[in-house]
Order: structure tokens, then sequence, then C-alpha cells
């Protein structure tokens, strides 16, 4: 789960998440993120880390920031 960069002049920034990469494994990464936030009951730093950014940003921007 590698960032898109765009890069032009004096700008580098980094986007969405590009699609580059085995399907296969992005998806287990993305369900394996869910679970963790979903269904988990135990505690983690990550975990907590990724239902803050649900709390500010929502639930599937969160299980995508774990999953990456």
């Amino acid at each position: 789960m590698t960032p898109t960069r765009y890069q032009s002049g004096e700008i580098d920034q980094e986007k969405g998440i590009s699609k580059c990469g085995d399907p296969s494994i992005r998806w287990v990464l993305v369900e394996a993120a869910g679970i963790i936030l979903r269904l988990s009951k135990k505690s983690s730093p990550l975990r907590e880390w990724g239902l803050e950014i649900a709390k500010r940003r929502g639930m599937a921007k969160a299980v995508v920031a774990v999953a990456r």
C-alpha cells in the first residue's frame, strides 16, 4: 500500500493509496485493519490511534490508515 506522489516544481505531495502491488495483499491488509478497529476488544496502541482517526475523519479513512 504505497502512497501516490504528486511532484511539480517545488511541490511534493503524498496523495491517496496507489494500486501498485498485489490486489489480494491490499485486500487482506484492509480486512485485517477493519477487524482490528471494529471487532477486536483488546486494546492496543494501533487500535487506539485508528479510533482517534475514525472520530475525526470517519471509519473508512481510519481503516485505510491502519492498513497502511
